[in-house]
C-alpha cells in the first residue's frame, strides 16, 4: 500500500486517485528511495542523517578535484565545475574566502544547515575542504538550468510563471 501510494503521489499527470498506467524510471527511482528511506527509518534504532555523512577532506582539494571550469560568482565566493579525480563525477564547487567581510561563523552554520537538509529539491553537499584562505564545499550538480533565466524564457512566451512540471524539471 505504502509503494502504490507514492506512485501515485509522485506521477505527474496523476489526480492521485488511481495508479498511473505507466511510470518513468526516474519516477521509479525517486518513489523507490522515499519508500526505503521510510522502512529503514521504521525498523532501525541507528538514525543516519546527512550530517553524519558530509565530512571534512582533509586533503587538498587539487588532490580530489580536477577544476573544469567558472561557473559564477557572488558577494562571498564563486563556483567552479570540478570533477573527481578518481571517479570521474562532475559536481559544484562552492569556494568562500575567508575575510573580514564574511565572519567564519556564518560559513559554518550554512555548512550545518546544508548537511542537515535531505530533499529532493534542495542540492546536496557531498563533502568541504578548508584551507587558510578559503573553505570549499563540493555540492551536487543541478540539472536544467537555473530559474531565473528559466522564468525570463516564459515571460517571453507570454506566460505569467511556469507551469508545475517544467518547476520539477528546474528543481
Amino acid at each position: 500500500p505504502l509503494f502504490w501510494s507514492m506512485i501515485r503521489k509522485e506521477a505527474l499527470h496523476s489526480d492521485g486517485s488511481r495508479v498511473p498506467d505507466w511510470i518513468s524510471f526516474a519516477t521509479l527511482e525517486v518513489v523507490l528511495a522515499k519508500v526505503l528511506r521510510r522502512v529503514r527509518n521504521k525498523y532501525t534504532k541507528l538514525k543516519l542523517t546527512r550530517a553524519h555523512t558530509v565530512t571534512q577532506n582533509v586533503r587538498k582539494l587539487k588532490e580530489e578535484y580536477v577544476e573544469k571550469g567558472f561557473l559564477g560568482q557572488g558577494c562571498f565566493g564563486r563556483c567552479i565545475w570540478v570533477e573527481h579525480a578518481t571517479t570521474r563525477h562532475s559536481y559544484v564547487c562552492k569556494l568562500i574566502s575567508k575575510d573580514v567581510s564574511t565572519p567564519v561563523e556564518e560559513i559554518h552554520a550554512e555548512l550545518d544547515i546544508m548537511k542537515q537538509l535531505d530533499h529532493p529539491n534542495v542540492l546536496r553537499a557531498f563533502e568541504w575542504f578548508e584551507t587558510d584562505t578559503e573553505f570549499a564545499f563540493i555540492l551536487e550538480v543541478a540539472e536544467g538550468g537555473d530559474l531565473k533565466r528559466q522564468l525570463a524564457e516564459v515571460r517571453l512566451q507570454g506566460h505569467t510563471g511556469l507551469t508545475e512540471t517544467c518547476v520539477r524539471v528546474v528543481t
